[in-house]
């Protein structure tokens, strides 16, 4: 049966939560928008979680209804339904953290000329229509540079949240981060920087995708503890799972994106992927341990000691 004919029977089953499904994914990897919060990226588990929210919504019965007399074709339906995914999804984002800052973004913008709204985008007046390729990772390093400041807590009486940072910093902020890129950015990108700058929805593990501060040196001794010996059991475990790309991208994770692919023999592009696969790896394999940190400080200190090495070997300059 397929999934329009499930829809006008007025019961959904396999084939339409599978459009739905597919449906979540494309909308939310296309329009930018943040996983949910106890999910780190778009991956089989984040859809789940949203597509079970979406049928479980209040407003989900009058959106089927809204399908059954608008759709009578399979085109259609997804031409409907991504619009109505699309809305689903900007509702969700309202309540959270990033998207209370592309709220902010698109309120403290809005009030300053010299930036231009362009379709779904900002730009800043007089700069080109053309799209910029994002590079979520150079965008934080740029970030990362610049100072901002944080509102004083409102008073405690108050129920609404103060603002996360104050609107001269996201000016600030984002005519920088358009400078960098050299053409329009989506609010969501901006609002994902700012949240990385601010450390708002970050995993505690300092596992980033930026640059690390170099941890202290480990070695292991005739004296070390019997939990000092399976910390760095484990950290060896970690470094393991990554293949070589991956394991220079964390050992020199203080290369921009640029040189990384240099060194690599990849695009930047290429090279960015690379690390966050990298990332993503390390904090799934770390996400219950007890001695997270502490295993992830050895592991990126064997990893700089192996990536040295690995670029010697290949005779790599950076």
């Amino acid at each position: 049966m397929s999934a329009l004919t499930e829809l006008k029977s007025g019961q959904p089953a396999d084939a339409f939560v599978a459009v739905v499904a597919r449906t979540i994914h494309s909308v939310a990897i296309a329009r930018n928008f943040p996983p949910p919060e106890e999910c780190e990226r778009w991956d089989n588990e984040a859809v789940s979680v949203m597509t079970a929210e979406f049928f479980a919504s209040l407003q989900t019965p009058r959106r089927l209804a809204d399908l059954r007399l608008r759709c009578v074709s399979e085109d259609g339906l997804h031409r409907i339904l991504q619009a109505m995914i699309r809305n689903f999804l900007s509702d969700i984002g309202r309540r959270t953290e990033v998207g209370r800052l592309v709220l902010r973004v698109n309120g403290v913008l809005g009030t300053d000329r010299s930036f231009e709204r362009t379709g779904d985008c900002w730009r800043l007046a007089n700069m080109t229509d053309e799209y910029a390729v994002v590079d979520l990772e150079d965008l934080i390093a740029v970030a990362s540079r610049i100072h901002v400041n944080i509102p004083t807590t409102w008073r405690k009486s108050s129920r609404r949240k103060g603002p996360d940072i104050d609107k001269a910093s996201i000016i600030h902020l984002a005519r920088a981060l358009l400078m960098h890129a050299k053409g329009p950015l989506r609010p969501s990108v901006i609002a994902q920087v700012v949240a990385e700058r601010l450390c708002i929805g970050q995993t505690p593990l300092t596992v980033d995708t930026v640059a690390f501060d170099p941890p202290q040196s480990v070695e292991t001794s005739y004296d070390a503890t019997a939990e000092e010996v399976l910390t760095t059991i484990r950290a060896e475990e970690v470094l393991k799972l990554l293949n070589d790309s991956e394991r220079v991208a964390v050992g020199l994770a203080d290369l921009s994106t640029a040189a990384l692919g240099k060194t690599l023999l990849v695009s930047k592009s290429t090279a960015a992927i690379i690390k966050l696969r990298a990332v993503a790896i390390i904090r799934a394999e770390l996400r219950d341990e007890e001695q997270g940190q502490e295993i992830a400080d050895i592991m990126l200190s064997k990893a700089r000691e192996w990536a040295t090495e690995w670029t010697d070997g290949h005779n790599a300059t950076y």
